[in-house]
């Protein structure tokens, strides 16, 4: 017994191809205009004299679905037609009725059938993709949007699903599951070179010939011989195998073309054809363990604080400093809480910014500003925080902590550290909480101590929910509240607040370098000469360092002159990252132990501090001892005392709260450095500065606003500017143009112009793209020359590879990164080929870098890659490569579908949606960068269109055969991101048009006709298919 309702397939598609399909299949219970499903004829006739149709329908003309077009019914219905005769007359014509012949499985909707004809408002553009009026002044701003670009790219032509079902008097096997060669190992295809599949053909209708057959990848014409009306013929599709380095999933379509002799019209059934070449026993184990499940909602959180049943012992640092300055809680307002908490963001940007933003961000209401912008991002931290809510997990005893396994700890997924709190459950309870603090942490798990009380035994489970510490943004809140008389300089520095010589010509302060690779360089020279001209209490000094640069170097070599010249001075350097702030504790050991501290955190892991001689160094400053919770060691904080001995201190920017509640006053500090600025966010960066200067302090920036910016989880605070950096906002000022066109060149900001990176290949590209081509090569080409002549390379005087692979998106059990398997296998290969380079050359694993930018495709590609030899391979996001370098760097981009780039354009996820991160990605090689991933999928943004016509140029790609109607010559405009649409719209037409050219060359050169004397375009009835992802010419093309 049928169920109640309409096929949706029936009302979507006009097609129902399910054979046992439970719902209805009269369209007429369905309307088209309001989206509408009655479940029976009278509650239909009823709809269709409500009041709602009605009003829908006033403005609509009949419309027809088969034909994909609105009737002319203006003139007609002039002269007396009403739209049910004008319905009418359309249904009985030819051209209808022979299209509904041909889609045997349409079912004719019955009058009335409209779509929305409406003319645009006055003044307004229409987007028919969007369906939206628009202003005619703001149709530039809307193209541009990213829920356009989305639903642009989500476009698929409704009659290209028709050309794969079999049509009246024609069958072809194979209907739903198309020609699936199935997965090919690489072992077995050594030593084949064909394999063959079957696809069998049979007209039923002596009227219906059999014109040939192709594939669509092929553009030459390769049509088969043709056979006389009623017969059946087999036609076989070989895999021919012509790269045995190939992997991954290849797609194409058999397109078999027919005429019909009774109607003299040509038309054309498509079949799908598949295969997945890879190493089988490898791809099983990349394989998802756990299908993929969208994770269940976790249940809204509470504004006031939980009362916990019982709580363990906080952790404490043996080495307990006296703290003068005590740190406000800033709890998040319930006001703040209960408009964001719980609630689509979508809708919440200008409600935020009416209710709790500032009309104008000025001295006054900047601590306002940045309170709100920090509170909506700690919510959003907690909601994704709970996301890693663990149920049924037990735990294990060890002495009187117990160990709570936590997966995706060493990735930081989710990310916990000493002194964390953590709540507990037992399963399925809902009130009694209990609360563990982390007192040690091992790759895989956490170690909290507990109450005496807390319920534990062997066997019980437990539900665990992380918290979120609180610490980086209460430093963050005291920072831009605090009230000052120098803020203004900092904040909104102006002409007057700067102190150093402006001359008409640039004049540098002499001074002898203490490295050598600076002398000569005019860039550096010139931003340590601005930086030691400054006199006390000027505005912030801007070190423009792009990639490779020596920015880290001129900021290092800055601070040494300042202290050669004054052995009294006071430096603090900081920069957001650990691994940045080692960086610069390394290049500063030379001052000696007694002038220099690199202060940790006391949460910090002691293991994480490198490089090795920077730990020798940190155990000689007293500051570290036994973990007594462990067998490794700690840091601590030195006393008010201690800290006043040194010279210079390098941390973190949140770290350098800590001068603060020690008691160190302001002022303290005559310089306060930051490197890496334009990776924190604008309250992180002012951390040190606001809470440490006076009206002496100077403070200079070191970073490149054109690569990575702070990480925002909020898409709120995003918006509305928590996501744009000090840095930024500053180079965006006209006191800080580097051309100096409002005011004196290499006075504020000075841009450092000389590579000592990158091989001048690598460095192409991204000057031109992201610097217009400031940047000067002047690396060492003893470094950068590595690669220059392997033969591996598909250009050997070119250091650079992009491999196409087509692979598949995969994700796993609840977790929403994606992975994909065959671009896991391709980057392993090309480890094995350069280790097998490197056996010849001094080159080691440690040289090699491997990037991707999703965390599942890093832990696959380190669990394929477990090994000795690969041991010392450093496998990361672009983050962790930000302001690092290797001679090799492979790249795995992982997308492959183009709805899955829809998603990272709405979540600015991946390389296709953020050119900064790009950026990065591709200029941490020095001698060799090799690029894996769709280029079918990357072409679709013209940033990394232009990367790969660059590369294909130089000769540099490998893979399957792209397009070869894409003209790698192509001028390409950045600005316009509908690129994609563009280049698809063109392919239809042209492929449209190939097609209506072979169909009717096969007919004319069959009756010895030429095109003119026959034919014309509105003869041949052509159903067309977009080309499909991933087909390539030279792996199936003969039939």
């Amino acid at each position: 017994m049928p169920r109640k309702g309409t096929c949706s397939d029936l009302v979507l598609t006009g097609i129902c191809q399910r054979r046992s399909c439970p719902f209805l299949h009269d369209v007429s219970l369905f309307c088209r205009q309001c989206s509408l499903t009655s479940f029976s004829p009278k509650l239909a006739e009823k709809h269709l004299k409500s009041w709602q149709h009605k009003q829908l329908s006033r403005n609509c003309k009949p419309y027809c679905n088969l034909c994909n077009e609105a009737l002319a019914g203006v003139e007609l219905l002039g002269r007396g037609l009403t739209e049910k005769a004008l319905w009418e007359r359309h249904t009985q014509s030819d051209v209808h009725r022979e299209r509904a012949e041909r889609d045997f499985d349409w079912v004719e909707t019955p009058f009335p059938a409209y779509r929305e004809t409406t003319a645009p408002q006055e003044g307004h553009v229409r987007c028919e993709i969007c369906h939206i009026d628009v202003l005619e002044d703001r149709w530039e701003e809307h193209i541009v949007l990213v829920g356009h670009r989305v639903k642009r790219i989500l476009s698929i032509p409704r009659r290209a699903r028709r050309t794969q079902y079999n049509a009246p008097g024609v069958s072809i096997s194979l209907m739903k599951e198309g020609i699936n060669f199935g997965v090919l190992d690489v072992s077995s295809l050594r030593s084949t070179s064909s394999i063959s599949k079957g696809l069998v053909v049979t007209s039923h209708s002596n009227g219906i010939a059999i014109l040939g057959a192709r594939m669509r990848s092929v553009i030459e014409d390769r049509s088969t011989t043709q056979t006389a009306p009623g017969q059946r013929v087999t036609l076989q599709v070989n895999f021919v195998i012509r790269d045995r380095n190939l992997v991954g999933v290849f797609n194409d379509h058999v397109e078999i073309q027919f005429r019909n002799n009774s109607t003299s019209r040509n038309f054309v059934i498509c079949r799908t054809v598949r295969a997945e070449v890879g190493n089988r026993e490898e791809l099983e184990k990349l394989m998802p363990k756990v299908e993929y499940r969208k994770p269940a909602p976790k249940p809204a959180p509470v504004v006031k604080a939980e009362v916990m049943e019982t709580v363990g012992d906080p952790w404490e640092d043996p080495h307990r400093v006296v703290w003068k300055k005590k740190l406000p809680e800033y709890p998040v307002p319930e006001e703040v809480f209960n408009m964001v908490v719980g609630k689509n963001p979508k809708g919440l940007v200008e409600q935020v910014k009416q209710k709790l933003m500032p009309k104008k961000t000025d001295l006054q209401t900047y601590g306002q500003y940045w309170q709100n912008l920090l509170f909506l991002e700690e919510l959003q931290q907690r909601e994704d925080l709970r996301r890693y809510s663990m149920e049924a997990v037990t735990m294990t005893q060890h002495g009187r902590l117990f160990k709570l396994p936590v997966p995706g700890l060493a990735e930081k997924r989710p990310s916990v550290i000493v002194g964390d709190l953590i709540k507990v459950r037992l399963h399925g309870e809902q009130r009694v909480t209990h609360g563990g603090y982390v007192h040690r942490i091992d790759g895989r798990g956490a170690f909290l101590s507990l109450h005496y009380d807390f319920p534990y035994a062997r066997g019980l489970t437990y539900d665990v929910e992380f918290t979120l510490n609180r610490l980086p943004f209460r430093r963050q809140h005291q920072a831009v509240l605090t009230k000052d008389s120098i803020r203004n300089r900092f904040l909104f520095p102006e002409w007057s607040h700067v102190t150093a010589v402006r001359p008409s010509a640039p004049c540098l302060v002499h001074f002898a370098p203490l490295n050598r690779t600076i002398r000569g360089n005019q860039s550096q020279e010139m931003a340590i000469s601005r930086i030691l001209s400054m006199g006390p209490g000027s505005a912030p000094f801007i070190i423009h360092g792009p990639f490779g640069t020596g920015k880290t170097t001129t900021l290092v070599e800055a601070i040494q002159q300042l202290y050669a010249r004054d052995n009294d001075v006071r430096i603090l350097a900081c920069a957001p990252s650990n691994s940045a702030a080692d960086n610069i504790a390394t290049r500063l050991q030379n001052v000696g132990r007694s002038n220099l501290l690199r202060m940790n955190a006391t949460t910090r892991e002691y293991e994480t501090l490198q490089p090795p001689d920077l730990k020798r160094f940190q155990s000689d400053y007293g500051l570290i001892y036994p973990d007594p919770e462990g067998d490794g060691m700690r840091f601590h904080y030195p006393d008010l005392q201690t800290f006043m001995q040194y010279k210079i201190v390098v941390t973190t920017c949140v770290t350098a709260g800590v001068p603060s509640g020690l008691g160190v006053k302001p002022g303290h500090f005559d310089w306060i450095f930051i490197d890496e600025a334009g990776q924190a966010a604008e309250p992180e960066v002012l951390i040190p500065i606001l809470s440490l200067s006076n009206h002496n302090t100077n403070v200079v920036l070191a970073g490149d606003h054109k690569q990575l910016g702070p990480i925002i989880h909020s898409p709120i605070s995003k918006v509305l500017g928590h996501s744009t950096s000090y840095l930024y906002r500053l180079m965006e000022m006209e006191m800080y143009d580097e051309q100096g066109k409002k005011g004196q060149k290499d006075v504020t900001v000075v841009k450092l112009r000389r590579n000592f990176r990158n091989h001048v290949s690598i460095l192409q590209f991204p000057n031109e793209q992201f610097y217009s081509g400031d940047l000067i090569a002047g690396a060492d080409p003893m470094t950068t020359d590595r690669l220059l002549g392997w033969i591996k390379m598909p250009n050997p005087d070119f250091p650079i590879k992009f491999h196409g692979v087509v692979g598949k998106d995969q994700r796993e059990d609840t977790s929403p990164s994606y992975f994909n398997s065959y671009e896991v296998l391709e980057v392993k290969y090309i480890v094995e080929e350069i280790l097998e380079l490197l056996m010849f050359c001094t080159t080691e694993a440690k040289d090699i870098g491997i990037i991707a930018p999703y965390s599942a495709q890093c832990s696959k590609i380190r669990k394929t890659l477990d090994g000795h030899q690969h041991r010392d391979i450093k496998v990361g996001s672009v983050e962790e490569f930000q302001g690092q370098e290797r001679p090799i760097i492979i790249i795995s981009t992982t997308r492959s579908s183009p709805e899955n780039v829809a998603f990272d354009l709405r979540h600015t996820l991946g390389f296709v949606a953020n050119p900064r991160r790009m950026n990065v990605a591709i200029t941490r090689a020095q001698a060799g960068l090799f690029v894996v991933g769709n280029p079918h999928v990357l072409s679709l943004d013209p940033l990394w269109r232009a990367l790969l016509n660059y590369i294909r140029l130089n000769k540099g790609y490998s893979g399957p055969t792209l397009d070869p109607r894409w003209d790698a010559n192509e001028e390409i405009d950045l600005n316009v991101p509908d690129i994609y649409v563009r280049q698809r719209q063109q392919e239809h037409a042209a492929n449209m048009e190939s097609l209506e050219r072979r169909i009717r060359g096969t007919v004319l050169r069959r009756q010895g006709l030429e095109a003119e004397d026959r034919y014309s375009d509105e003869e041949d009835e052509v159903v067309y298919v977009s080309r499909m992802e991933g087909g390539g010419t030279g792996w199936a093309d003969s039939i």
